[in-house]
């Protein structure tokens, strides 16, 4: 978890009014039958405390390699209306791998509505392959607000 910075006497104070808020939170669930997540959210909320932001990590060479080797070539609706992506990878290594590619859906100011992912199995040297991936998150009138794609990672074992 991450704090809202604030100077070392604000701190203190936050500090302190935690901690009483904390035993006020304990006596409530006693008395008053709240859950304890009630307590901890309204905690939480009293001392400021955020979700954390995911940060973002700099791929290595090699990692820049695999990502770059993966792209999500179209989009589809199978006979029965579920939403396919097709993400292919070309093997950029020397050696036959299986791959595992994380894949974000964006919308229009680029934030994530959907994390997708695809496995390649038995991929060679060079060989470019094509899997499909589905949505599972999003409700079926959510998925015309995706306008793009990134792939995040892509493992390979």
């Amino acid at each position: 978890m991450r704090v809202k910075k604030t100077s070392v006497g604000a701190a203190a104070t936050v500090v302190t009014i935690a901690l009483g808020l904390g035993a006020c939170a304990a006596d409530q669930t006693k008395d008053d039958g709240v859950g304890k997540e009630q307590a901890a959210s309204a905690l939480e909320d009293a001392v400021g405390v955020e979700e954390p932001d995911t940060p973002e990590k700099t791929p290595s060479a090699d990692e820049k390699k695999l990502i770059d080797a993966a792209k999500v070539v179209r989009t589809k609706t199978d006979s029965i209306g579920s939403f396919i992506v097709d993400v292919e990878l070309k093997d950029p290594t020397k050696k036959r791998h299986d791959f595992f590619a994380q894949i974000e859906a964006l919308d229009a100011n680029g934030d994530r509505l959907e994390t997708l992912y695809a496995t390649f199995s038995h991929v060679g040297p060079g060989q470019k392959v094509t899997e499909n991936t589905y949505f599972s998150e999003l409700e079926w009138k959510d998925r015309e607000q995706v306008k793009s794609y990134r792939v995040l990672s892509v493992d390979a074992n």
